[in-house]
C-alpha cells in the first residue's frame, strides 16, 4: 500500500473510531474568528454566574473572581458547574468542585477550587470509550504529564473557551528567555494570576526576577509561539539566540518576540504556597497600561471542541501550523 493511501486509511479510521477529523489536538485561530459557545455556570451556592479563571490541569483548578472582600467561611465549600451551549441551553459537561483558599486582592477576591470532571459530552461516548482502550497502547511523549480521564475532560471542557496564548519575555539583567503561557487570568484591572508548572526552569526565573513581560501575538505566529514552548526548559540565552526583535516593552524595555502586538508587564507580588500538583501559581501586578484586545490576536481551543463547533455547524477558520 502506498504512503499516500495509509494516509487515507488512518485518518478515515481516526474519524470512525475517534470521531477526529481535525490533525492537532489544539486547533489555533484568530481571536475573531474563533467562536465562543459554550459558557461555564456555577450551579451550587447562589446559581448565578461569575468570572471563572482556568488555572490548572493536574489537579484541575478554577479560580471564580467575585466582588467583596474574602471570608474564611467559604473554606472547603462544595461547588458544581455546568458548561452550556449558550445557544440551545444543552448541557455539554459538569465539573465539581471544593474551595482551597480565598484570596482579597483590592476590591474582589479570588477563590481557588480544586475541580473534577464528572461528565463532557463534546464527544460521544462511544468515541471516548474507543480513547479510553487505545490510549493504554500509546506512548508515552517527554515532558508530558499523565492525566486521568476526569482530568483530560476538565482539560477538554475549559480549553472550550478560546484561551489567547501570550509570549512571556524575563530577563535576568543581561539574558533573556521567552515562552509561551496560556494558563493566567485577571483579577479586576490590577491583578493577573499565572500558572507555571514548577519542575520547569520559566517558573524558578520568573520567582528570582520577579519581572514578566507578556505580548499579545499575531495568530501567523501560531507555530513559531508553539515552537516556544521548549524554552520552558531552558536557561536565559542572548536576545539574539532567541531571535528577539529590537522593540521594547514599554516599562522595563524587555525585547519584543516576532509578531508581538501590545505589550503588558506585570510584577511579581506574591506566590501561593503550597504548590497545587504540578502548577505554582504566581499572583501578578500589572505595571503600566493595560492592553486592548485584538482581533488578529492568537487563540486555540482543543480539537475536541472544535470537532464539536463543525458538529453544530459552525465555520473554522483555524490557522496551519
Amino acid at each position: 500500500m502506498k504512503n499516500s493511501e495509509l494516509q487515507l486509511v488512518r485518518k478515515f479510521l481516526r474519524k470512525i473510531v475517534l470521531g477526529i477529523t481535525l490533525p492537532t489536538e489544539y486547533v489555533t485561530a484568530r481571536r475573531a474568528d474563533l467562536q465562543r459557545a459554550l459558557k461555564t455556570v456555577r450551579t451550587v451556592n447562589d446559581h448565578s454566574e461569575h468570572e471563572l479563571l482556568f488555572l490548572g490541569y493536574k489537579p484541575p483548578l478554577l479560580g471564580i473572581v467575585a466582588n467583596g472582600i474574602s471570608s474564611n467561611e467559604h473554606s472547603h465549600a462544595l461547588h458544581s458547574f455546568e458548561v452550556i451551549d449558550v445557544r440551545s441551553k444543552e448541557i455539554a459537561g459538569y465539573v465539581d468542585g471544593r474551595s482551597r483558599e480565598t484570596i482579597q486582592l483590592g476590591e474582589k477576591n479570588l477563590t481557588i477550587v480544586q475541580c473534577s470532571s464528572r461528565k463532557q459530552y463534546l464527544e460521544l461516548e462511544v468515541h471516548q470509550s474507543n480513547d479510553r482502550i487505545l490510549s493504554l497502547f500509546r506512548k508515552k511523549k517527554p515532558g508530558n504529564i499523565d492525566l486521568t480521564k476526569y482530568e483530560y475532560d476538565f482539560l477538554k471542557l475549559q480549553y472550550s473557551t478560546p484561551r489567547e496564548i501570550r509570549a512571556a519575555v524575563i530577563s535576568d539583567g543581561e539574558k533573556f528567555n521567552v515562552f509561551p503561557i496560556d494558563l493566567f487570568g485577571f483579577v479586576g484591572e490590577e491583578y493577573m494570576i499565572l500558572s507555571l508548572r514548577h519542575q520547569m526552569k520559566s517558573c524558578r526565573q520568573l520567582e528570582s526576577t520577579g519581572k514578566i513581560a507578556t505580548w499579545t501575538v499575531d495568530a501567523k505566529q501560531a507555530k513559531e509561539v508553539y515552537a516556544l514552548g521548549k524554552n520552558h526548559g531552558f536557561d536565559f540565552r542572548p536576545a539574539a539566540e532567541l531571535l528577539l526583535t529590537e522593540v521594547r516593552s514599554p516599562m522595563y524595555k524587555f525585547p519584543a518576540p516576532n509578531g508581538a502586538i501590545a505589550a503588558e508587564e506585570f510584577e511579581v507580588v506574591r506566590k501561593i504556597e503550597p504548590d497545587y500538583g504540578h502548577h505554582r501559581l504566581f499572583i501578578l501586578k500589572r505595571v503600566g497600561n493595560k492592553a486592548e484586545p485584538d482581533e488578529n490576536s492568537l487563540v486555540h481551543v482543543h480539537r475536541a471542541y472544535a470537532e464539536w463547533l463543525l458538529k453544530q455547524g459552525f465555520s473554522l477558520k483555524q490557522i496551519s501550523r
